[in-house]
């Protein structure tokens, strides 16, 4: 018999997750923190691109693929404090998942 779509009439519905919640909450959080995200690759590896705003304004993230790990690279336009600061909070927690990573911080 072909496989069934719909589990059978009288069973219980699975139950509520919450996951619709904290989609809704994460993309809040990314529209109030992003003006810019591209996602794609670059020279034959995975690249992700971000431009931060709320309060983190003319600070650009971009996280590349590398041979065994990820290359983090955090510039930004002109002199801004965040920076280094940024570029070690998200190198430590990559580092903490489990990932190789190379950090770079430069200032346009």
């Amino acid at each position: 018999p072909p496989p069934a779509l719909l589990p059978p009439a009288g069973t219980p519905a699975p139950a509520e997750s919450g996951g619709g919640r904290h989609l809704a909450e994460a993309q809040a959080l990314a529209e109030r923190l992003l003006t810019t995200l591209r996602v794609g690759h670059v020279r034959g590896r995975a690249h992700v691109r971000l431009r931060l705003g709320g309060g983190l304004d003319g600070l650009e993230l971009q996280l590349t693929e590398a041979a065994g790990g990820v290359s983090l690279t955090v510039t930004s336009e002109g002199p801004h404090r965040e920076a280094e600061r940024l570029a070690g909070v998200l190198g430590a927690a990559l580092r903490r998942a489990g990932h190789r990573v190379e950090v770079e911080v430069e200032a346009r």
